[in-house]
């Protein structure tokens, strides 16, 4: 992918993000007043009344833009050990948040298990001790990395799904970029 496209990524990533907080305080029919507005005094015909939705959905829309850049992003690197080369990662979460990002981009889902990443980092001699507790940390930091979407079993060794949050999508993106 050319710097070019990675730039316009970001600054549409960033507007998404500005409009969306501005839009937020105001009432559905006030978004929709500015966002009519807007379209008309800018000449934008490509909005399709049924893409526009409730307030709720510029969640899902900023969510489907970083899975798109991710997806790109991920193309251009062949293995886990080209990714983990250009991102340089320091700390053993930095090292878990690089290898769930392969795991989940390169499996083409939204989610991944535990067991997977630490597979993975095994491989390039990177295992995690308690991938568990590293998990557990990014889920916990401010803002949360990681977030546990499912679980499946009582125990504390239940199989848990993990899904990386829009803030450890932006990270990864920030350390590939250097």
């Amino acid at each position: 992918m050319s710097e070019e496209t990675q730039f316009s990524w970001r600054e549409e990533q960033e507007a998404i993000t500005a409009v969306c907080e501005a839009l937020e305080p105001l009432s559905i029919e006030g978004r929709s007043r500015v966002v009519d507005y807007i379209v008309k005094a800018l000449d934008i015909d490509a909005i399709k009344p049924s893409s526009m939705g409730s307030g709720d959905d510029h969640g899902k829309a900023e969510e489907a833009i970083l899975q798109e850049s991710a997806s790109d992003q991920i193309g251009q690197f062949n293995t886990l050990a080209d990714l983990y080369d250009r991102t340089a990662p320091v700390t053993g979460l930095e090292s878990t948040l690089v290898a769930a990002y392969w795991v989940q981009q390169n499996n083409g889902q939204d989610t991944f298990v535990s067991q997977e990443v630490n597979k993975e980092l095994k491989h390039l001699g990177r295992g995690v001790k308690n991938i568990t507790s590293a998990l557990r940390n990014m889920m916990n930091s401010d803002p949360a990395l990681i977030m546990q979407v499912r679980k499946s079993g009582r125990s504390q060794q239940a199989r848990k799904t993990y899904k990386i949050t829009d803030a450890g999508m932006k990270r990864v993106k920030e350390m590939i970029d250097g």
